[in-house]
């Protein structure tokens, strides 16, 4: 992306030991010059009112925008073939708790205490195979600080964010509450709904029926916020 250029590391998501999973990745930004990784562990529990619990340390450039259908890989090959970049970033550094509980596997709900130091980056030169000398979009600066926050996530059957071979109904709500309370610089309150909802036409059939999908994205924020933690609803 444009401000990390290429990143060169390492991945690696898979069982540590028994029922503890290791969730890592780590590399070196050729463009901010910096590493750049996040690490975590998660422990799975079984018979029990929660699922998963995990905690983790990040440090890395996320865009501003969390909740999106188009993930970093399809950006970054956009960006490769000289497409510009579609989401604005801000450095983020801190740690995460994080409790899970799935229900069946179409039924989910998280809660997650995060403090993180946030910071803002600049734009680089584009890195890729075409069109090299194309003008950059600016980076735009965010507010910058401590944040403490709490968030509850809840999913009601498919996630409508995730790529889907036979579209799926869900919804998917969050919400987040920032408060000097926690120690935070910044005092808001968020929430947002996204829905999918398919249904079949009555057309005829040739491998799979033609269907029509409606979904919906609304949200709020309200109080002392800064620009990384507004959104913009996809369509």
């Amino acid at each position: 992306n444009r401000v990390t250029g290429l990143l060169f590391g390492l991945k690696f998501n898979d069982n540590l030991y028994k029922n503890i999973d290791l969730i890592t990745s780590f590399g070196y930004s050729l463009r901010r010059e910096e590493f750049e990784g996040r690490l975590s562990l998660r422990l799975g529990i079984k018979n029990f009112w929660i699922t998963n619990l995990s905690a983790g340390y990040y440090d890395s450039s996320v865009p501003w925008q969390s909740l999106s259908p188009y993930p970093d890989i399809i950006n970054s090959l956009g960006v490769t073939i000289g497409l510009d970049d579609q989401f604005n970033y801000y450095l983020s550094k801190g740690y995460f708790v994080e409790i899970e509980k799935k229900y069946k596997e179409k039924y989910s709900g998280k809660l997650v205490f995060l403090s993180e130091s946030e910071k803002s980056l600049v734009e680089q030169k584009y890195q890729s195979i075409i069109s090299t000398n194309r003008s950059v979009r600016e980076n735009p600066k965010i507010y910058e600080g401590k944040e403490n926050k709490i968030s509850l996530s809840l999913r009601l059957g498919a996630n409508p964010l995730e790529p889907q071979v036979i579209p799926l109904d869900g919804l998917l709500f969050r919400s987040d509450i920032s408060s000097k309370f926690l120690n935070s610089d910044f005092e808001y309150r968020s929430f947002r709904l996204i829905g999918m909802l398919n249904t079949k036409t009555f057309y005829d059939e040739l491998f799979i029926s033609p269907y029509i999908q409606l979904m919906v994205d609304a949200g709020m924020v309200a109080g002392d916020y800064g620009p990384q933690h507004i959104f913009t609803p996809n369509t």
